[in-house]
């Protein structure tokens, strides 16, 4: 036989020789010219195409875990944002960035939601030939993926888009209130909510509440 491989086909536990097509044709679990490649994550189907790959994993040898740009989740890619790669097989290359939820709340990161791929997270410009962001007003990160707020609300606060495209802080810790969550509500409490109206307890006066009556 002429086929490829010492031995032929890489022996008889990879493939055996087709003596009129001269090529090999591999075992269940092999792939390559010699049948010398593991089909990792799939099955060999024929000569012409290989090892045919399952969800969620591609390559010669079916080894690329969602092209190795993202994790699999029951037969489906969770591309990773940071790297900007999307499609079915995390393949597509792209900005950073996702249609998740993001917000800082009290100063911590936190994903409310979790989305899909999103050249910068709708909130920026990709540029096709270096594939970075420049964000909009309000965003940062390098797919504009986290809200920009005034002094990151002093930690003392929720940081996000409310409904209006531009973050700004809400939810302020008992006792604060303003923009960035840094006017103070000494012996009272804001009442509405983001309101910026320091409700006073008795005795005391004044807009932050801190003069006694």
């Amino acid at each position: 036989p002429a086929c490829t491989g010492t031995p032929p086909c890489s022996g008889p536990s990879h493939g055996n020789c087709n003596g009129t097509t001269q090529l090999c044709q591999c075992n269940h679990n092999w792939t390559g010219e010699a049948c010398e490649l593991p089909c990792v994550h799939g099955s060999f189907i024929d000569p012409i195409i290989g090892c045919q790959c399952s969800n969620c994993f591609t390559g010669l040898s079916c080894d690329l875990e969602c092209s190795d740009h993202g994790k699999c989740n029951n037969g489906s890619c969770l591309c990773n944002f940071t790297q900007g790669f999307k499609g079915a097989a995390c393949d597509v290359p792209g900005c950073p960035g996702s249609d998740s939820v993001v917000q800082l709340i009290n100063g911590t990161l936190t994903y409310v939601t979790i989305g899909r791929p999103l050249d910068c997270s709708g909130h920026g410009t990709c540029n096709g030939g270096s594939l970075t962001c420049t964000c909009n007003p309000g965003w940062r990160g390098s797919g504009c993926e986290i809200p920009d707020c005034p002094e990151d609300c002093n930690n003392r606060g929720v940081c996000g888009d409310m409904g209006s495209g531009v973050p700004n802080c809400t939810n302020c810790a008992d006792h604060w209130m303003g923009p960035a969550c840094d006017y103070p509500c000494f012996h009272g409490h804001q009442i509405p909510m983001d309101s910026g109206i320091c409700k006073c307890n008795s005795c005391f006066n004044g807009d932050d509440c801190s003069m006694l009556c």
